[in-house]
């Protein structure tokens, strides 16, 4: 499962509304942490949900927080505030409701003692809502934070996961565009999109759109929404590179007229579901030294009602920017091989088949190689099944660079810094990030929330793009934001980045 940018980003008010804040407050000088909870619990146990406020004024905050059911309307994502659903968990939270104060310039935590029921396993979900107020505000706005709380009991089912091809739609003046999933199973996942629109008649690029690490829950439908902005009439291709977990789909693309009247789909939809063919175990893990050879067993189960021929494939794996892996169409390369035996598997409904992997390194190997297994059935309209597969051989030598990308302002005032992850080794590591604002590069002024990108591992040869967000109330004056990466246990990565705020007040960002 992926935990990703909008699970750990600390929402900066002021300078960046985030998804959570709902009312279109001036309230500025606070930060709140996490903005979601994705936590895998026991059936029976006890757990502690903290959330960090941090007061950065002068006054003292008030802060309110109330736990409610929530659900979803279709195709959207506006919550239904008070609408249970058969997997609400707002009753296992033993103080639905709390009253605190932060005073100025101090840190307050809000603990959230849950007790978990002895429940069938799956996921479970509810919603904390935390509405602060400072001392002396005067204002009529408030604010509110919506806290997603989503908690994994026991083993977890897999989606049953459906994609439709990218829609171009009229809205008022404008042109939006939607990516659409949707989830008829009892499982969850994560998903996300990058979408190219381009000026058919050249294949001008206009715009890319991106966003990742949003919700799908259990028997829900989703569109990922972006705006286009006005188009002139003429033929625009869309396409969209779907995500899913850790998996990205192969893009999906349709052409539109745009026209006076309206919009026309100058090409027809397509829809592909996931496929009912599975693997036992959901990866394969496999040591040896150089030179060496092994073997795994795979289970290949067919769940569907009719027969199926399933072809066994092995492919190159690689990761996007995003942390997302992404199944090549080739073998994989390198000083290793993986084969199949048997390549192709007749099963009938119900029925299971087993697969040997050969696997062999030479004598020069060294570090972690990675691999997919595919099975894909003569299905056109099924997505195909894949697990990742990781091989390790001893000697290898780990290696993480940060690279500084962009510092991003609002005229003259920062507000993020944008670097790149580079695994330069022959390793796969999952780091632990770190990130600080430093005043005059001596004295530390601020912890930064650094986003977690995929699962948190990266792959040999991988290149990653992250960004943290600044405060909104650096006074005037020279910083450096140092970041900082420890991915093996005496091995860091940095990043020092100096940044100038100059006086006065920098104007609010819009929402994301």
């Amino acid at each position: 499962m992926r935990l990703g940018v909008r699970a750990f980003r600390v929402l900066v008010t002021g300078l960046s509304v985030a998804l959570s804040l709902t009312a279109s407050a001036q309230l500025a000088g606070m930060t709140i942490a996490p903005l979601m909870f994705r936590d895998q619990v026991g059936a029976g146990a006890k757990v502690n949900l903290q959330i960090q406020i941090q007061n950065l004024q002068q006054d003292s905050l008030n802060v309110s927080l109330d736990i409610v059911s929530v659900s979803y309307a279709d195709w959207t994502y506006v919550a239904k505030i008070g609408e249970a659903t058969p997997n609400d968990c707002a009753t296992w939270v033993a103080s639905p409701q709390s009253n605190q104060i932060v005073p100025a310039n101090a840190q307050g935590l809000v603990n959230l003692s849950v007790h978990i029921p002895h429940v069938h396993p799956g996921v479970y979900w509810c919603m904390a809502r935390i509405s602060p107020h400072f001392q002396n505000d005067t204002s009529t706005i408030g604010s509110q934070y919506q806290i997603p709380i989503i908690l994994f009991v026991g083993a977890q089912q897999r989606p049953a996961l459906k994609l439709d091809s990218p829609e171009l739609v009229k809205r008022g003046d404008n042109v939006e565009v939607q990516v659409p999933f949707e989830n008829t199973g009892d499982g969850f996942t994560v998903v996300g999109a990058s979408v190219e629109l381009r000026q058919a008649s050249t294949g001008r690029l206009l715009n890319t759109f991106y966003d990742f690490d949003r919700n799908l829950y259990p028997h829900t439908k989703r569109n990922l929404v972006f705006s286009a902005g006005e188009l002139g009439e003429g033929q625009y291709i869309l396409t969209s590179k779907p995500e899913a977990g850790t998996r990205s789909f192969s893009p999906m693309t349709r052409r539109f007229d745009v026209t006076r009247t309206g919009i026309k789909s100058a090409t027809g939809p397509e829809a592909f579901d996931l496929s009912p063919i599975t693997f036992d175990p959901g990866a394969v893990h496999v040591q040896m030294p150089a030179g060496g050879q092994r073997s795994s067993v795979l289970r290949v189960t067919n769940n569907s009602s009719a027969p199926a021929n399933v072809k066994i494939q092995i492919h190159s794996l690689s990761q996007d920017p995003d942390g997302a892996f992404n199944v090549g169409t080739t073998p994989p390369s390198g000083p290793f091989a993986v084969t199949s035996d048997p390549e192709t598997l007749q099963l009938d409904p119900g029925r299971t088949g087993a697969v040997r992997l050969g696997i062999a390194s030479s004598k020069d190997s060294a570090g972690d190689y990675w691999f997919a297994v595919e099975a894909s059935t003569q299905e056109s309209h099924e997505i195909s099944e894949q697990i990742y597969g990781n091989l390790s051989v001893p000697n290898g030598s780990p290696k993480l660079d940060l690279k500084f990308v962009e510092l991003k302002k609002l005229g003259q005032y920062p507000y993020s810094v944008t670097f790149q992850i580079v695994n330069s080794g022959n390793m796969s590591l999952k780091p632990l990030p770190f990130a600080q604002v430093l005043e005059q590069g001596l004295s530390p002024t601020a912890n930064l929330q650094v986003p977690v990108l995929g699962g948190g591992g990266i792959l040999p040869g991988a290149v990653l793009r992250n960004e943290v967000l600044l405060p909104p109330n650096l006074k005037a004056g020279t910083y450096s934001v140092n970041i900082k990466y420890q991915y093996v246990q005496d091995l860091f990565a940095t990043l020092t980045v100096p940044v100038i705020v100059p006086g006065g007040k920098a104007k609010a960002q819009g929402g994301h």
